[in-house]
């Protein structure tokens, strides 16, 4: 099964992770990725510290735990690679997500784009622990 299929019909907790210029990390709570084309994931976004992070520093972890009794989920390595603001696409994915409401033009929402650089479970059964160390 590929990354695309295994988020699609799956409800549980995604959290993005990011650093800033000193490695101050911060993590906020958001919905499933969305798979725009072959290694291409999106997360619509408000100007908040997760977003003034990405354009610091490109790179984060977003983690994904299944509404489960198990610990069942995915780590995956992103990289910060574009970014819309206000866009017909953006639009779109902000209805079929459901977050979509009014516009405040104090508080834009961005489109950001990631590269998909690396996939991991987030429990390994054999070690019974995070795998941070692919």
């Amino acid at each position: 099964m590929g990354i695309q299929e295994y988020f699609e019909g799956k409800n549980g907790l995604g959290i993005i992770s990011t650093a800033d210029a000193e490695g101050e990390v911060n993590s906020a709570v958001y919905f499933r990725p969305q798979f725009m084309d072959e290694g291409t994931v999106a997360f619509v976004m408000r100007d908040r510290l997760t977003r003034a992070n990405l354009n610091i520093n490109p790179y984060d972890r977003y983690i994904f735990v299944e509404n489960v009794q198990i610990y069942k989920g995915k780590w995956l390595h992103l990289k910060k690679v574009g970014e819309e603001r206000e866009t017909d696409r953006m639009c779109a994915l902000k209805r079929k997500t459901g977050v979509e409401g009014k516009n405040d033009k104090d508080d834009p929402r961005h489109l950001i784009f990631f590269e998909l650089q690396r996939e991991l479970p987030l429990v390994t059964k054999a070690m019974g622990k995070s795998d941070t160390r692919k």
